[in-house]
């Protein structure tokens, strides 16, 4: 199994021996907070997912640096996934797919762009400058981490997808932007520069604090299938699924389109519930899904069965000759009696 902590690195810090770690860096050309106030990083192994990690760009500041460091077992695949948010709602969306070097620190750059925020790509491809493509980093072409995260050139609130080179930290390359400096507009880096009157855009052009205030209406009304939808900048966008639901082709239009309660997906999208190789011939089973949570639905064994509620391990009890569960889970023989052939006697 694959193993490694999650940290907000701190950049002064240096280390006595060399680490395997990643050092994740989050930057972004949208107006921080107004146009984006939150940023959530998820991080998926070989073998499991660490738990989402929310941040909030205005009170640590850009970039934001996430170290992963391992601590032992396989070195990849390691998916991370970097969602901007405002007000709780997704509006861009970027991940890569790459390994950790054995004994060296290496940074992978994302980049929430403006520019982005429509952005439609499916399956295994994230959008960069000038479209959609593959989520696989060569860790080999990873920049060494020196202990220094700088901000990327994209030109604080600027938003184009034009102003940004081609080393942006897409699939293949993570090191910093290539794109010259934006131009000095006296301002600090994340503030907000008025752009004149509020328009319907999905910004806070006014700089009043308020994004899109009385010129977005959606028509018709919002309503998508098994979920709560919000009109923004003038679209209709899923702000939660309905329990038991959830986006798993990330395709607005049809809302939340998949349920969580079967046994593909079980809890979450393409989570399917299948017992672990190995297992006894005896455990086999058939999988069931409960609530969002894999189950045992029957034993092929009739003589077998899942007394401890545990899915991993199938049909783990016998039934013939186990006086607390005699014939059946649960079943346990009186006083003077044992368990013989599945029966109390």
């Amino acid at each position: 199994m694959s193993r490694f902590a999650l940290l907000l690195v701190s950049l002064a810090l240096g280390c006595a021996q060399p680490l395997t770690e990643l050092v994740v860096v989050v930057d972004t050309d949208y107006a921080v907070p107004a146009g984006l106030d939150a940023v959530v990083l998820e991080v998926e192994g070989p073998d499991a997912a660490e738990a989402p990690v929310r941040v909030r760009p205005a009170e640590v500041g850009l970039p934001i640096t996430l170290g992963l460091v391992h601590r032992g077992g396989l070195l990849g695949p390691v998916r991370v996934t970097a969602v901007g948010e405002r007000g709780g709602v997704a509006l861009v969306r970027r991940q890569a797919r790459t390994s950790f070097l054995p004994h060296e620190r290496r940074e992978l750059r994302l980049l929430l762009l403006r520019g982005c925020e429509d952005a439609r790509c499916r399956g295994d491809t994230t959008c960069v400058p000038g479209g959609c493509a593959g989520i696989d980093v060569d860790p080999a072409t990873l920049p060494p981490f020196d202990g220094t995260a700088t901000r990327s050139d994209v030109g604080p609130g600027d938003g184009g997808l034009a102003d940004v080179g081609p080393g942006d930290g897409g699939p293949g390359d993570g090191g910093p932007a290539d794109a010259p400096p934006s131009a000095d507009t006296g301002a600090e880096p994340d503030a907000c520069v008025p752009a004149g009157a509020e328009g319907c855009n999905g910004r806070d052009d006014d700089c009043d604090g308020s994004v899109d205030e009385g010129v977005c209406t959606c028509d018709p009304p919002c309503a998508l299938a098994n979920a709560t939808a919000s009109c923004i900048g003038g679209r209709c966008e899923i702000s939660a699924c309905d329990v038991g639901y959830a986006d798993c082709d990330r395709m607005t239009p049809t809302g939340c389109e998949r349920s969580t309660r079967t046994v593909t997906d079980c809890g979450a999208c393409d989570a399917p519930c299948t017992l672990p190789a190995g297992l006894p011939a005896t455990a086999a089973g058939a999988p069931g899904c409960a609530g969002g949570v894999c189950e045992i639905a029957s034993c092929d064994n009739p003589n077998f069965g899942d007394c401890n509620g545990v899915f991993a391990d199938g049909c783990e009890t016998s039934l013939v000759a186990d006086d607390s569960n005699c014939g059946r889970c649960n079943a346990r023989c009186r006083s003077g009696t044992r368990c013989a052939m599945s029966m109390c006697r």
